[in-house]
Protein backbone atom coordinates (compact mmCIF):
# COMPACT_ATOMS: atom_id res chain seq x y z
CA UNK A 1 0.00 0.00 0.00
CA UNK A 2 1.27 3.50 -0.79
CA UNK A 3 2.31 5.22 2.43
CA UNK A 4 2.32 8.74 0.98
CA UNK A 5 -1.23 8.79 -0.40
CA UNK A 6 -3.80 9.77 2.29
CA UNK A 7 -6.60 9.59 -0.31
CA UNK A 8 -6.17 5.86 -0.87
CA UNK A 9 -8.01 3.50 1.49
CA UNK A 10 -7.43 -0.25 1.25
CA UNK A 11 -9.59 -2.59 3.34
CA UNK A 12 -9.81 -6.36 3.55
CA UNK A 13 -13.30 -7.63 4.31
CA UNK A 14 -14.95 -11.00 4.93
CA UNK A 15 -18.54 -12.18 4.66
CA UNK A 16 -20.63 -15.30 4.97
CA UNK A 17 -23.21 -14.01 2.47
CA UNK A 18 -21.86 -12.82 -0.87
CA UNK A 19 -25.20 -11.29 -1.93
CA UNK A 20 -25.79 -9.20 1.19
CA UNK A 21 -23.87 -5.87 1.06
CA UNK A 22 -24.45 -5.32 4.80
CA UNK A 23 -22.76 -8.58 5.83
CA UNK A 24 -19.17 -7.49 5.06
CA UNK A 25 -16.89 -6.83 8.05
CA UNK A 26 -13.37 -5.41 8.18
CA UNK A 27 -10.39 -7.69 8.77
CA UNK A 28 -7.46 -6.64 10.97
CA UNK A 29 -4.30 -5.60 9.09
CA UNK A 30 -0.80 -6.47 10.24
CA UNK A 31 2.04 -4.25 9.03
CA UNK A 32 5.03 -6.17 7.65
CA UNK A 33 7.19 -3.06 7.27
CA UNK A 34 8.04 -0.74 4.40
CA UNK A 35 9.73 -1.45 1.11
CA UNK A 36 10.91 0.97 -1.58
CA UNK A 37 10.06 0.09 -5.18
CA UNK A 38 10.92 2.48 -8.01
CA UNK A 39 11.62 5.27 -5.53
CA UNK A 40 8.19 4.98 -3.90
CA UNK A 41 7.75 3.82 -0.31
CA UNK A 42 5.14 1.08 0.04
CA UNK A 43 3.87 -0.61 3.20
CA UNK A 44 3.66 -4.39 3.11
CA UNK A 45 0.54 -5.64 4.87
CA UNK A 46 -1.02 -8.93 5.80
CA UNK A 47 -4.65 -9.55 6.74
CA UNK A 48 -5.56 -11.80 9.63
CA UNK A 49 -8.58 -13.68 8.31
CA UNK A 50 -10.73 -15.87 10.58
CA UNK A 51 -11.10 -19.38 9.19
CA UNK A 52 -14.45 -20.54 10.51
CA UNK A 53 -17.51 -22.08 8.91
CA UNK A 54 -19.36 -18.74 8.72
CA UNK A 55 -16.61 -16.92 6.80
CA UNK A 56 -16.69 -17.97 3.17
CA UNK A 57 -15.78 -14.90 1.16
CA UNK A 58 -12.87 -12.43 1.18
CA UNK A 59 -12.55 -9.19 -0.78
CA UNK A 60 -10.03 -6.40 -1.00
CA UNK A 61 -11.80 -3.05 -1.17
CA UNK A 62 -9.86 -0.11 -2.62
CA UNK A 63 -11.30 3.41 -2.43
CA UNK A 64 -9.91 6.78 -3.45
CA UNK A 65 -11.27 9.71 -1.48
CA UNK A 66 -11.55 13.11 -3.16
Amino acid sequence: MRTNDPKLVVTAETSSDLGNPLSWTDVRWISLGDVTIGGEVLERRSASVPMDVATRFLRLRVLQNP
